[in-house]
């Protein structure tokens, strides 16, 4: 029964941290809201919510920037997807991971180059 009763909670706390990445976020430094969303276990995150010179709008078509991720029970990343960079009009290859702080690290890889970017779990209620 004890054995029965541990099994269950590792896999509820595995549960936790896969789906811990679902909701809404603001990238640093940028005026946009993306919701992270699982479709048959991957991962995929659109634009609900841009502000642009002071004016707040939903966008007419969802443009979607994370698609495809999925979840590393082992390393607890979420990779294999590609990060679509609408200022630069390019896709990139990226890792998302849930820090210590319970922020978002996206971090995207061009050859020996990386760079990472923090975004910001948002309440609904904020949106």
């Amino acid at each position: 029964m004890k054995q029965s009763l541990f099994l269950l909670f590792c896999i509820c706390i595995g549960f936790g941290q896969e789906n811990s990445i679902l909701g809404f976020w603001k990238p640093e430094n940028k005026d946009a809201i993306i919701q992270i969303y699982k479709e048959n276990d991957r991962y995929f995150g659109k634009v609900v919510k841009h502000k642009k010179k002071g004016v707040v709008s939903v966008p007419q078509k969802d443009i979607f920037i994370l698609q495809e991720f999925i979840f590393q029970k082992d390393e607890q990343i979420w990779n294999e997807g590609i990060l679509y960079s609408p200022e630069r009009e390019r896709e990139f290859d990226a890792e998302l991971e849930i820090n210590a702080d319970g922020n978002l690290e996206v971090t995207v890889s061009i050859a020996f180059f990386s760079k990472s970017v923090t975004w910001y779990k948002q309440d609904s209620a904020d949106l």
